[in-house]
């Protein structure tokens, strides 16, 4: 008999661990004990060799259902003797514990809060160790409830029992609570049932209220009703975005029987997910660009009762703030910040410490495809083929920020932070890097940024002092997905999004990315055009259709068509050509973002974006209300096609052919190009592999023609968004690498 040390790494804290590894213990008659650490989880035992290899199997075979154990060390250790085999409480050591994510309420937990006879019946706050708040209301590791947003509630004599029987459920689950010593909710002078209950009352009236939930506020209201939706469309200035609609799994498979869809909706990370539901009887404001509607289960207890209360079977529930700024956390931010939307507010007690909003992910070949990485999955890392050297922060992009701060191979990617463009944002952008570095215990000691040296997260990446690297921002797209699927050379990138910008000081956006032999090289890109306005471009999608038009040779052609169909204006038009012809405030770009923006104009009639990439979300929708035929009208591989594809576009519509068809052809005709473009460089270069990233393959017409193709492996995005959420892991991956010879140019 001798004793053994076993070392656990991964997510193995909050998640039930360690009254497992007791009760596994105890099946197998071992002595010892299990504790938590700063490394994960540690455990002694006296036992032999044989019963030893079976007690790890049977840990990595059996682990609880939110446990992820990355590894399972072992060594003999100086014997000690146990009489018996016990929990001991949490030490601190080396190493880096790795956080859980907040998680969607259980089976076991839903069923008590819907149960009269259960002391925690209709208790917004019930939780266990499967399930319930983490990362939101984590202050620092080891996790223990002292260092939780929840350490100012002392437990009753029923809930500590639960919480220090290793046979309950509630072992060591550190929100653990009930309605006699847990958190309540209140609204104005109501509280608890009575607070719920006149909530439900205001939305079925067609009123709006502000929820805080997990890891942030809601606006609800009933999405049933059309007059609450298009009012909150019109406080929100949001006349056309999707917005989430909450409703419970059965409801939701009477409109759907897509079972992948299905099953990550009610999956412990409860992300928004995007599902092709047209019958689906809620009000066409919820999202009146297509048929793909984001469904959002009730994934707390408080949201679970309130839609009970509810008539209705369906409400909206989209992120409790102003546009561009983060969302509310606590009463003081909702109140100040949300009071334009509503003045009925139904807060709660339990803090937030990290903001946190929801994840937004679809199903694509039967995977899931994560377009906005918070709740559910942050801060879980991401491993890296390659270890970085030291500590790096990178510090992404401007738009659609997250930071990463990588480790060893652990890259730890935040939460979604947002667009740099106010001080709010700007400011939750710091906060999470020091929140983050706080809680790993890391502090950098090399930071990474991109080459734009406008972008707020690059001044700060100078601002503080450390040794400093650039990567170029589509190599970072590129390197991103390469970290998620563990590739290291030999590939082709391509790269479709809005802009970023290149080594020759032009915009990018449309790029064929080669790596090979460690050698990058922008080996093809999409057509190259001026960009009237600058970044305004982005917001004016006329404006390009105008430069795209005057590139090909096609504008004097359709002028009349702009004028008449589009109502561009003869002088807009004549502004617009100056503009390009003088190069006046105008720069180069082979923006995929801006040509698509450029098309969605001509089909929808979109001619300038109240949101980012507007005018290509509706040409997305619209396509996928077609009947799924295409109709071919140019050869895909022919230098002419991007002529052919806008003259297709603006001739449709002078023949008034149908929006869905068209849209759906232009689509189709594009992926068939890129797919080509693909084939050619790979067939060349003697490259067997692909990665796909960039803000347009959030386009899911796009990105599901485009991964599988004939002979090639086609990887894309797993666990990050292909937006620009994952420039910080693209940045902290190309680190890693010591030598990449003759960077593009």
């Amino acid at each position: 008999m001798k004793t053994y040390n076993i070392k656990i790494k991964g997510v193995v804290q909050g998640v039930g661990f360690r009254p497992f590894i007791f009760r596994l213990a105890e099946n197998l008659c071992l002595k010892g004990y299990v504790t938590n650490s700063s490394y994960g989880v540690e455990i002694q035992v006296n036992t032999d060799r044989d019963t030893l290899q079976k007690f790890v199997s049977k840990i990595k075979k059996d682990c609880p259902p939110l446990a992820n154990i990355i590894s399972v060390t072992y060594n003999k250790t100086e014997d000690a003797i146990y009489e018996n085999f016990s929990i001991e409480p949490s030490k601190v050591s080396e190493g880096v514990t790795l956080v859980p994510p907040d998680t969607a309420v259980c089976f076991d937990c839903a069923k008590e809060i819907s149960d009269s006879t259960d002391r925690r019946f209709s208790y917004p706050f019930t939780n266990c160790t499967n399930c319930g708040p983490r990362y939101s209301i984590i202050q620092s590791l080891p996790y223990d409830r002292k260092e939780t947003s929840m350490s100012k509630f002392r437990m009753c004599p029923e809930c500590q029992n639960e919480y220090d029987n290793p046979l309950n459920r509630r072992f060591h689950a550190q929100p653990n609570a009930c309605p006699v010593c847990g958190p309540i909710v209140y609204m104005g002078k109501l509280a608890g049932s009575d607070a719920v209950e006149e909530a439900a009352d205001i939305i079925d009236k067609g009123g709006i209220i502000a929820v805080k939930g997990l890891g942030g506020y809601h606006l609800v209201c009933d999405a049933a009703q059309s007059t609450p939706v298009k009012t909150l469309r019109n406080i929100k200035n949001r006349p056309d975005k999707p917005l989430a609609v909450m409703c419970t799994l059965d409801t939701l498979k009477k409109y759907t029987k897509d079972k992948p869809s299905l099953k990550l909706f009610s999956s412990p990370q409860a992300p928004i997910t995007v599902i092709n539901a047209p019958d689906t009887p809620i009000s066409q404001y919820s999202n009146p660009m297509s048929d793909n509607i984001g469904f959002l289960a009730p994934y707390t207890p408080l949201h679970q009762i309130l839609l009970a209360e509810c008539k209705t079977d369906f409400l909206i529930a989209t992120s409790g703030n102003k546009k561009d700024e983060p969302i509310a956390k606590n009463e003081r931010e909702a109140e100040k910040s949300l009071a334009d939307f509503t003045t009925h507010f139904l807060h709660n007690t339990r803090p937030i410490h990290n903001r946190v909003d929801d994840s937004l992910a679809a199903i694509v070949g039967s995977t899931p495809y994560i377009m906005r990485r918070a709740r559910g999955f942050a801060p879980y890392p991401v491993m890296l083929p390659a270890a970085v050297e030291g500590c790096v922060l990178a510090v992404g992009a401007h738009l659609k920020n997250t930071i990463t701060i990588a480790h060893d191979r652990y890259a730890f990617v935040s939460q979604y932070t947002g667009d740099l463009d106010n001080p709010d944002t700007c400011a939750f952008f710091e906060e999470t890097i020091d929140k983050v570095k706080s809680l790993y215990g890391l502090e950098p000691d090399s930071v990474v940024c991109d080459l734009h040296p406008e972008y707020h997260s690059t001044a700060y990446a100078k601002s503080l002092g450390l040794p400093i690297q650039k990567v170029q921002h589509h190599v970072a797209h590129m390197m991103a997905c390469m970290a998620e699927n563990g590739l290291k050379d030999n590939l082709l990138g391509v790269i479709l999004d809005g802009t970023g910008l290149g080594t020759d000081g032009t915009i990018w956006g449309g790029e064929f990315l080669l790596m090979k032999d460690r050698k990058i090289s922008r080996t093809a890109h999409l057509p190259k055009v001026m960009q009237p306005g600058m970044d305004s471009a982005a917001k004016n999608p006329g404006r390009m259709l105008i430069s795209y038009l005057h590139e090909f040779g096609l504008l004097e052609k359709y002028e009349s068509t702009l004028v008449k169909k589009l109502f561009i204006s003869e002088k807009d038009i004549k502004l617009t050509v100056s503009m390009i012809e003088r190069n006046i405030n105008s720069i180069t770009t082979t923006s995929a973002g801006r040509l698509y923006e450029s098309l969605g104009a001509i089909v929808t009639g979109t001619t300038k974006n109240l949101f980012e990439a507007h005018s290509a979300m509706k040409l997305e929708g619209a396509a996928s209300r077609a009947d799924g035929e295409y109709k071919s009208f140019c050869d895909v591989s022919d230098d002419s096609f991007f002529k052919e594809l806008f003259s297709y576009a603006l001739e449709s519509i002078e023949n008034e052919e149908h929006m869905h068809s068209v849209s759906y052809n232009i689509q189709y005709a594009f992926a068939e190009r890129i797919k080509h473009t693909i084939e050619l460089i790979c067939e060349q270069e003697g490259i067997e592999d692909v990665v796909l990233s960039g803000g347009v393959f959030q386009n899911l017409f796009i990105i599901k023609h485009l991964s599988e193709i004939e002979g090639l492996n086609v990887y894309r995005h797993k666990s990050v968004p292909t937006n620009d959420s994952c420039i910080s892991l693209g940045q902290a991956y190309y680190s890693s690498f010591s030598k990449i010879r003759n960077i593009i140019k």
